[in-house]
């Protein structure tokens, strides 16, 4: 019988002595495995004949293949073998026969084994052995890359559910601030027009009255420097009025947004001189007064800016409803400015920046078409039915 020999590659597949656990009854046989196996180098065998001892060496001998005949009086191979995956799964376990029929082999391929040899074939054991060490050690390296790759996409998973978490809690986090940022703009708007009827009915009364009192006095003494006195409460008392219809004008809670705009572009007419068209689309159903008071307040602020930086020859408004929402438009021929300052509330201004995060959270929107030169048009628009 020729034997194969082995390289010392193939036989330091552990870094030691190879240990080869024998289940084998017939010391002829085992001493003709022994011979087959002289081929590979640094192997340590243990013959074992019957189940006690084979339980026993699984445990103590701790091998790293197993070979073992099919037949063993008291004992068979079939049970040895599971006794061997039961211990470790992964345990190379061949089958040495006389006789093996072919369906039997299939059976035990099936059930684990990883291969058989005939006894007179004794010259396929060395590098069946081998084989079936390298299978083996090849399954443990990807089982190990496998849990290290499972143990990776874990940590992977848990951090992109953390990242997700995050972003979950900022974008809470933003939708409360805006939720905050429209309460407190509603809380302003109320507040405004609380302060806008105290300077009316209060300060502006008793202004009144003491102008009376000092027109009598007038009467009587008809002194310069009571006139004097007389003419700057006169402006005091209707610059008061005017700011209190600036801070809430009446017309936009009694009347609707339609009014206000139309009282708005006239007082701009009378303050800057400019003239200030309207074109308003349908005007029913109005949506909600907080939104009324919403776009009026937009609409104020566009017409300011353009007024206060454009210098424009005139101003448009356009303003409707619409099915699907309430629009309105501000457009002046005034000298533009850069759109690109929008994402900067510091050089936006405050109003024009609150005006958009505004409208972020009610599911509406701002557009700007402007450039140096060219004049600007500014156009706001909010759903039919958002949540304020």
């Amino acid at each position: 019988m020729e034997r194969e020999q082995m390289s010392p590659e193939k036989s330091c597949l552990y870094g030691g002595r190879l240990r080869v656990l024998l289940l084998e009854d017939s010391e002829t046989d085992a001493e003709l495995i022994r011979f087959a196996l002289n081929a590979i180098p640094e192997l340590q065998m243990k013959q074992v004949s019957n189940r006690d001892d084979f339980v026993s060496a699984l445990e103590d001998f701790a091998p790293h293949i197993i070979l073992s005949d099919y037949i063993i009086p008291g004992f068979d191979g079939r049970a040895a073998l599971e006794l061997a995956l039961k211990k470790n799964p992964e345990m190379p376990f061949i089958f040495i026969s006389g006789a093996l029929g072919e369906e039997l082999a299939v059976e035990l391929l099936r059930a684990g084994a990883r291969d058989y040899i005939l006894k007179d074939r004794m010259s396929r054991l060395p590098s069946a052995v081998v084989r079936s060490l390298e299978e083996a050690r090849e399954r443990s390296i990807l089982a190990e890359r496998t849990a290290e790759l499972q143990k990776k996409t874990s940590q992977l998973a848990q951090e992109v559910e953390a990242r997700r978490q995050t972003e979950r809690d900022l974008l809470n986090s933003q939708r409360d601030l805006r939720r905050l940022a429209l309460e407190m703009s509603k809380a302003e708007d109320r507040e405004l027009r609380r302060i806008a009827l105290e300077v009316h009915d209060r300060i502006g009364q008793n202004l009144v009255v003491v102008l009376m009192r000092l027109e009598e006095l007038n009467n009587r003494h008809n002194q310069q420097e009571l006139g004097d006195a007389i003419a700057l409460l006169d402006r005091t008392i209707e610059e008061t009025r005017s700011l209190a219809l600036e801070l809430s004008p009446p017309v936009l809670y009694e009347f609707g947004i339609f009014a206000a705009l139309e009282w708005l572009a006239e007082r701009i007419r009378e303050k800057a001189r400019i003239p200030i068209m309207l074109h308003f689309g349908k005007q029913h159903p109005l949506p909600s007064l907080d939104l009324q008071v919403f776009i009026y307040k937009a609409v104020q602020e566009m017409i300011h800016n353009a007024v206060r930086h454009a210098a424009p020859k005139r101003i448009i408004v356009r303003s409707g409803i619409e099915p699907e929402g309430i629009y309105a438009d501000v457009e002046d021929d005034g000298s533009g400015f850069n759109q690109s300052i929008i994402e900067k509330s510091e050089e936006a201004g405050w109003g024009l920046f609150s005006i958009r995060e505004r409208l972020n959270h009610l599911g509406g929107q701002l557009s700007i078409k402007s450039g140096s030169g060219f004049g600007s048009r500014l156009r706001i628009t909010v759903p039919a039915n958002p949540h304020l």
